[in-house]
Formats: C-alpha cells, structure tokens, sequence
C-alpha cells in the first residue's frame, strides 16, 4: 500500500551462494523460513519471547547515546534475536560461513541491523556477508571504476533549513567533503555541493548523466508516512514523491546511497520510506542508515566501501 505497487516479486532463489531468510511476524508468533537454492527450513518463535528483545535492541539503536554505549549493555539482546532466529538455521547446517545472508523482514525487525546479531562470540558481520531485500528481488550489480556516479551533498546550512518539517538538530555537515572524494577517487563522478546541489539541478543531473551510482549525502528523513519522508536539499526538500518522479527519468542504477541519519524513531515501519526510496529509484542496491550515524565514522566506513568497489568487489562484500 505504502509503495503503491500492486504487488510484489518473488525472490530470486537460482544463486547457490546466497540463503535468503524470512521473518514473519504472525502476531502471537514469529515464523523463520530460510531457504538456498535446493532447500528449505522452516521453524516458529513464540512472539514474546524475542518482541522485548527487538524492542530493547531499537531503543538502544536510535538513542542519541548510542555511540557511548558500552557494547555488553546490548549483547544480550542480540544475543536473544541471534538464538531465536539463525541459531537453529546453523544448527541444521543450511548456513557455513561463505555463505551470503539475504533477509527478508517483517516489523519490528525491520528497523534492526540483522549484522548486530550476537553468537556470544562474535557479531554475525563479522562471519557473512548481509544484505536485506527491499523488492524481493536479488540481482547482480556490476559497479567499477569505469563507472559514472552523481555525488550530491550539503556541507553548510541552505534556505532548505527553514522549512517547518526540518528539525532544528540539522546541522552543518563538514564531513560531507570527505565522502565526496571518496567518491571522486573511485569512480567518474559530477559533484553537486551547497549551491550546486538544488532539486531541479539534480533532477536534471539524474534524468540525463546515466549515471550507474548515485550518493546522496544530506540529512534525511524516513518514515511510513509518505509527507514525512524526504532528503535535505539546497533550495528546498526532496519529498519521496519527489524522488519517485526524478528516479523514474533515469536509467538503471546499481548502487544508490543515502548518507542521512535515520530519524524516524519510534516509527517500527520508517523501513518502508527507506525501501520506497531506492524501489522508485530502480536501484539494484541501497546502502543506508537506521539510526543516527556518527558523520566521522559513516565518512570512513564509506570511504572504504568504495575502495573495496573500487578492488572489484560487489557492493555487499565491500560492505
């Protein structure tokens, strides 16, 4: 309904290196169905046993304290997800650790990083390789160096700012240079920064450049209801509706990136602006936050994604 769509695909299931795990919220419980391409495995939660754990996890994320949380104060719940959804999965041997986990999720679980999930030992990034499906539909990408990208940025405060639906916590964002560099060093990039970066110029940039990646590094608001999601442009804000329009006058995108905080909190479906983001836009892939990012270290990380799409690595593993 959020999408307006009419339907939805079925998952692409042919590729041997991926298990694709769905969770399945039925109400009183939770169904976990995992499947590759030869198989399947299904088993049940009852709902109260990990609704207070998911619940836990999500305060803990988008809690403006987050960044100076000692990482045993949430062990424990990821703990409690990990055993309750992966664990018995594992346990069957449908799951080794150079296998790629695709998942499928239902809310709450939506708004949780399925990488923060804990063994007692180790994260489960930290062992696979993740990624969620937002159209239900898995397909290759094939970013390189060669490839064309559309880097489109805020560092200082524009006109933008003083639209009502702008919380006054947006600021400044220095860091947004860092990511444009990152950018310019790994692929062919146009760089639209402050003045440069007004929604009709980067409609115009998006319907003509055919571009194959395109990063986005703003503030950012997503949410299930469609007025109240949007990115920070210069001039004004770029509503999803928006976007929809811009994205659907482009060509196929591989990798589009939302460098914004996540600020719907409390919202256990903002998920579905984010997904409606990048299914409008076409992309094959998204990377984007769910809570609200440290910009030093969301500059690092990406910066080092891209030199791992720069080495030849599919967006996931780069990741």
């Amino acid at each position: 309904n959020f999408l307006r769509c009419g339907r939805l695909i079925s998952p692409a299931s042919e590729l041997n290196d991926i298990v694709t795990i769905h969770v399945i919220n039925l109400g009183s419980s939770i169904e976990i169905v995992v499947f590759n391409s030869e198989d399947y495995y299904g088993y049940s939660v009852p709902a109260s046993e990990i609704f207070q754990a998911a619940e836990n996890l999500t305060v803990n994320i988008q809690a403006p304290t987050f960044l100076t949380t000692p990482e045993e104060e949430f062990w424990p719940y990821s703990q409690q997800l990990y055993d309750a959804l992966l664990r018995p999965a594992e346990e069957a041997g449908i799951l080794s650790s150079s296998t790629r986990l695709n998942f499928v999720l239902d809310a709450p679980f939506q708004s949780i990083p399925m990488g923060m999930m804990h063994d007692g030992s180790q994260y489960l990034a930290e062992t696979y390789t993740i990624s969620n499906a937002l159209g239900l539909q898995r397909s290759e990408s094939a970013l390189s160096g060669r490839s064309r990208a559309l880097f489109a940025g805020l560092i200082e405060t524009g006109p933008s700012y003083d639209d009502p639906r702008v919380p006054d916590s947006f600021g400044a964002l220095p860091e947004t240079e860092f990511e444009a560099i990152a950018v310019q060093e790994t692929l062919h990039s146009e760089t639209l920064l402050d003045g440069a970066f007004t929604a009709e110029r980067f409609a115009d940039e998006v319907a003509t450049g055919n571009y194959q990646a395109i990063h986005i590094s703003t503030h950012g608001q997503f949410s299930s209801v469609p007025e109240q999601t949007f990115l920070v442009a210069w001039d004004e804000l770029i509503d999803v509706r928006d976007m929809a329009r811009t994205f659907q006058r482009a060509g196929n995108i591989d990798l589009l990136v939302l460098s914004a905080c996540q600020t719907a909190a409390g919202d256990e479906r903002a998920v579905l602006g984010l997904a409606g983001v990048a299914v409008q836009s076409g992309a094959r892939s998204a990377i984007a936050s769910l809570w609200l990012v440290d910009t030093i270290g969301s500059s690092v990380l990406l910066e080092q994604c891209y030199e791992g799409i720069g080495y030849g690595l599919e967006q996931a593993e780069a990741l």
